[in-house]
């Protein structure tokens, strides 16, 4: 509902005509000139300056009196004002400038106000000391008997104040302006804030407490004024909330008025007053106050839908008041009831802003925050489900009781609204079926729809398609899976005009919907978007880019659509959208091409987050175009590269990227580049691997004293990555740089010691380091070395939870016979930690998984199963581990393939990661059978079978007894080649099947393709396993055979392959190859064949 501001400037300005009719010019001082306008005298004086020659400046003039200025007048203290600086200011509110009526003239007013109410403070003092010369003195000086303040001034500034708020309001266009809290409180503009709110009602207050003063004319404070406050205090709660409250201090004001002056004779509401300030009430969702304002208005109760009573209409008895508002112009005010419970339907429907003071939660603690937000969430929904009911009561059982009300499509839209602003999409089209019985039966009760003709009659619907947009529009907002399906059949209905079934009590209608216009397409494309059905979303798109012309709000939802989804072709679909985009709409926007970036970070695509970039570019070629945050979104999708060997690339364009974001900050173009632009860069280099660059950046950014903790931890994290066999030396240096104290042995002077800035996370980033390369013990070191510097104070947050788990996966890495218990040690360590109070220290199910890992390397199986039946919520690794404890275990084959499946229905039939678990398992007692069921099993449960599920059932029938096991390993291999980039671990599957049948040609071949192949190099173990198939085979050539393959070996060993360096396992194959009973070879003999091969040591057991 519109409040009548427009029809309350009309009759201010009607009344200030009229009163300034009555007022006589000769009784108005003279206006404080504060442009200083010129008159003809002075002009010709000015003339005759021009002609005479300069002259030297006077001093000023102590006994002068020049006019005083508006501004020094207000800077005087309160009650040191004459009677012609106080007349001045009067006059001044007469002329306000556009947009200063809140910051200038009601200023001004306040002063006037405060002013009399010292001045009469001072005359009731007089009374009580007559003999007071200073009091009379005062007396004298405060003008007696003479009026100030006039109904032109006040009336003046209330049209003022209206017209200011009626400028914001369209100009600004608060309704559609989500932004205009943030800036509620800015003067630039024009805005109003809380003060302002409170000037008016401290005005307001005054004129009534002054209201028989002889100093104020008994016009200026009628039940006119207290009414235009009401009606200027309500709009601008758009603007600022305390308006609200202002608003009804006000509409009391105006009662209170109307009983002390008029004697009740005028016992009506103005439907404006009650309806504006409904209306305020309705912004703010403050529904319970907006019904017992309007019951207090009607005279009537309106039940609550929890009250248990029957009766909705009866005398309301919680107000004395006898003023009534007029049933027949009540409508809107019902309007505005029913918006006020849609509204606290929304807020309590609303998720709870998160802390960010919040410690980050762990592991194990999420499933807790989510079951615990989803409680919430319900407790808010059902809150907010109350709110409505309480609506659709009042629209369904009260109204219909009043037939001067007349309930109209926007009426019921007021409370569709309200499901369709929480969701509640089923709710909501329950309630629009009811409306539309209600329209064809506006009286309807029960009996009477019992009593009705029971043949199903057809109408065309009462609603109009705003109502039926509101459910399509609940629908997609709603989290029900079954919610869409709802949406498309009534979007269909309404698309193809079939009718729609209504049963209520006994009776059936059937409607015909109305025509669907653009909002229906886009609230049903909205729906498709966001339950993801991106084929149907962009289906309908199409239909909508023919049928009408599409805007923003059409391509976003489907771009943020396919962000979201994990089809392979979802980066190259949104860029086809954006060049659709392009050709329709009729000029560019930046949140599109915002969502087309944001989609490219996720999917990490940065070859078509550049592509979309040079179109933003494009797109706006002076100004407008990208910004900082649009280039970093690029940097994030290189960033994001999932390809290993894509990532080299990656860190190089990024590079590129960065260096011309850094040209555009020079030239101003682009604000300077942080902290975070660097660490996105340098992620880059970590995930390549680069530690050299990452180093370099780092280096750069130490010389603008920029880094944070981050940017060491990245440097680490390359370091880890890269490989290189000094990387654990490079990032103690880092350490070191951060004050981390050296060795006691180190010759660095006491004043060169840099001040301690080690944190946490740089100490957590290096046993994530040592944890890569399983280097256990330093990671133990290094924990303890955490608590001496926590201890000595150096330091203030000791190991947290990822500590603890960086030092547990270096034990399952290294290989040590006590990791295991180890490892247990530490978890105890946790757990004692956190019974003793400790709430960080609570071990999370990673914790678990990675001591279930260690349990897993050492074939520990008991163990293992032992702490998996432990945990409360066991996840796909914990079961996974456990299975791979059981393959390394020494249980015998039937046991561990049952227990392995009994492991993986638990969970449902498992994931690419238990099968690939499994499939180890039949791979280490060579059931090839059995390894093909599983992957055939994983295509049935939905699942896609990778490489390295192949792999493990190439292996299987490398290890089978059956005759056609080479076979069927080859066409698993053909099947691996038309599916993926097949590895070196693929080739090694079938290298293996050839070597155990003893077939050297294919062998050979096979390790021909491998060296041929540019993306593949062949290892050590790649030629072993050929020699290996010459041993096995029976061919009177196999040592020459090996010899060859020994001496390429060593020929790409010297080239610079150092993986292909001949080991003690490949002379043995080799030695193998050229004397098949080795026991038998003398002393000479060995040491004649080992100086033939080259070797040092003999590579077999001396017996």
């Amino acid at each position: 509902m519109e409040p009548g501001i427009d029809s309350t400037i009309e009759e201010l300005e009607s009344l200030r005509k009229m009163r300034q009719s009555m007022t006589s010019p000769s009784d108005d001082p003279q206006v404080i000139d504060q442009s200083a306008a010129p008159t003809p005298d002075s002009l010709d004086g000015e003339k005759q300056q021009k002609q005479e020659p300069p002259k030297k400046r006077q001093p000023a003039n102590n006994n002068s009196n020049p006019r005083p200025t508006l501004k020094s007048i207000l800077h005087k203290p309160v009650g040191e004002l004459t009677p012609p600086e106080l007349k001045s200011l009067c006059n001044s509110i007469r002329v306000n400038k556009k947009n200063s009526s809140f910051n200038n003239g009601l200023r001004i007013l306040e002063r006037i106000l405060l002013e009399l109410d010292s001045w009469d403070s001072k005359t009731r003092k007089k009374r009580h000391s007559s003999d007071d010369d200073d009091s009379s003195t005062a007396s004298n000086s405060m003008g007696r008997g003479e009026m100030f303040l006039k109904p032109i001034h006040v009336f003046s500034m209330l049209t003022a104040l209206s017209r200011d708020i009626r400028n914001w309001k369209y100009k600004h266009n608060i309704r559609g302006n989500k932004n205009h809290r943030a800036n509620k409180n800015s003067r630039k503009g024009g805005k109003i804030n809380e003060y302002d709110i409170q000037r008016l009602v401290r005005v307001i207050t005054l004129l009534n407490k002054h209201r028989h003063s002889n100093k104020l004319d008994p016009g200026c404070y009628t039940k006119d004024v207290p009414s235009f406050a009401t009606m200027i205090a309500a709009e601008a709660s758009r603007l600022e909330g305390s308006g609200v409250d202002a608003a009804l201090l006000f509409l009391d004001m105006v009662e209170k008025e109307d009983e002390e002056g008029s004697g009740m004779a005028d016992a009506e509401w103005d439907p404006r007053l009650i309806g504006a300030v409904l209306d305020a009430l309705a912004r703010v969702g403050r529904a319970k106050e907006a019904q017992a304002l309007l019951e207090r208005a009607m005279g009537v109760d309106i039940s609550r839908v929890d009250s248990g009573t029957n009766n909705v209409l009866v005398p309301s008895t919680s107000t004395s008041s006898k003023k009534r508002l007029d049933p027949s112009q009540a409508s809107l005010c019902y309007d505005a009831l029913l918006r006020a419970w849609s509204k606290q339907a929304m807020l309590l429907g609303q998720a709870e802003p998160d802390n960010p003071m919040k410690k980050h939660q762990h592991h194990q603690n999420e499933k807790k925050k989510s079951h615990h937000q989803n409680e919430k969430k319900k407790s808010r929904l059902i809150k907010a489900a109350s709110s409505l009911a309480q609506a659709r009561h009042i629209l369904l059982n009260h109204m219909p009781l009043l037939p001067e009300l007349t309930i109209t499509n926007r009426t019921c839209t007021a409370v569709l609204q309200g499901y369709s602003g929480i969701g509640l999409g089923s709710e909501g089209e329950r309630l629009l079926m009811e409306l539309e019985a209600l329209h064809l039966s506006p009286l309807y009760s029960m009996s009477s729809l019992d009593s009705s003709p029971r043949s199903t009659l057809t109408f065309p619907s009462s609603l109009d398609v705003a109502c039926y947009n509101s459910i399509l529009h609940a629908h997609s907002q709603s989290q029900d899976s079954g919610s869409v399906v709802s949406a498309e059949r009534l979007f269909v209905a309404m698309k193809e005009r079939t009718t729609l079934n209504i049963s209520v009590a006994k009776s059936t209608f059937s409607v015909t919907p109305p025509q669907p216009d653009f909002i229906s397409y886009s609230s049903m494309l909205n729906c498709y978007s966001r339950h993801g059905m991106i084929s149907k979303a962009e289906a309908l798109l199409g239909e909508i880019c023919d049928k009408f012309k599409p805007n923003v709000a059409c391509y976003l939802p489907v771009i943020q659509a396919l962000e979201r989804s994990n089809e392979a072709d979802a980066t190259e679909r949104v860029v086809s959208w954006i060049e659709h985009s392009e050709r329709t709409l009729p000029k560019p926007n930046r949140l599109l091409y915002t969502a087309a970036l944001r989609c490219m970070r996720r999917h990490g695509r940065g070859e078509e987050a550049e592509i979309i970039l040079d179109k933003f570019r494009n797109a706006f070629p002076n100004r407008g175009g990208p910004d900082v945050y649009s280039y970093t979104l690029v940097l994030r999708a290189w960033e994001k590269t999932k390809p290993k060997g894509d990532r080299r690339n990656a860190a190089k364009r990024a590079k590129g990227l960065f260096d011309k974001m850094e040209k555009m900050s020079i030239e101003s173009l682009l604000p300077q580049l942080d902290v975070n632009a660097y660490n996105i860069l340098m992620n880059c280099y970590a995930q390549a691997g680069d530690a050299d660059e990452a180093e370099k950046l780092l280096a750069d950014l130490e010389s603008y004293d920029q880094p944070n903790s981050k940017s060491y931890n990245l440097a680490i994290k390359a370091l880890s990555t890269s490989g290189t066999s000094n990387a654990v030396d490079r990032a103690w240096q880092i350490l070191y740089r951060l004050g981390y104290p050296r060795d006691v042995k180190s010759t660095l002077p006491l004043q060169e010691q840099l001040p301690f800035n080690v944190s946490i996370d740089n100490f957590n980033a290096m046993l994530k380091m040592f944890a890569k390369r399983g280097m256990a013990s330093e990671a133990e070191a290094l924990l303890n070395k955490i608590d001496e510097l926590v201890v000595k104070g150096k330091i203030e947050r000791g190991p947290d939870i990822q500590s603890y788990e960086g030092v547990l996966e270096a034990l399952g890495r290294c290989g040590d016979e006590d990791a295991p218990s180890r490892a247990e040690a530490l978890v105890t360590r946790l757990e004692v930690m956190s019974e003793m109070g400790g709430g960080d220290f609570q071990p999370s199910l990673l914790v678990y998984n990675l001591l279930i890992n260690c349990y897993a390397n050492a074939g520990m199986a008991g163990k293992a199963e032992r702490l998996l039946e432990r945990l409360d919520d066991p996840d796909l690794f914990s079961v996974g581990s456990t299975i791979k404890a059981i393959a390394n275990s020494g249980k015998n084959q039937n046991v561990s393939i049952s227990r392995a499946e009994t492991l993986a229905k638990s969970l449902g039939g498992g994931n690419e990661i238990i099968f690939s678990h499994r499939l180890k398992l039949a791979s280490k007692w060579g059931l090839g059978d059995l390894a093909e069921q599983l992957i055939e099993q994983m295509e049935r449960q939905g699942l896609n079978p990778g490489i390295i599920h192949y792999t493990a059932a190439v292996n299987a029938w490398a290890k089978s007894t059956d005759d056609n096991a080479t076979a069927r390993a080859e066409i698993l291999f053909k099947t691996m080649e038309d599916k993926f980039d097949l590895d070196r671990a693929a080739y090694h599957g079938l290298l293996l099947n050839y070597s155990a049948e003893g077939n050297s040609k294919k062998a050979r071949r096979l390790l021909q393709r491998m060296l041929d192949a540019p993306e593949i190099t062949p290892n050590r173990n790649s030629f072993t396993i050929v020699i290996d198939s010459y041993a096995r085979s029976n061919s009177n050539s196999a040592g020459h055979k090996a010899e060859e393959l020994l001496d390429q070996m060593r020929e790409l060993h010297a080239a610079g392959n150092h993986e292909v360096e001949p080991d003690d396992v490949t002379y043995a194959s080799v030695i193998r190859c050229k004397n098949k009973k080795i026991q038998d070879l003398t002393n000479f003999e060995k040491i004649e064949l080992m100086r033939y091969l080259q070797i040092e040591t003999w590579p077999f057991e001396m017996s």
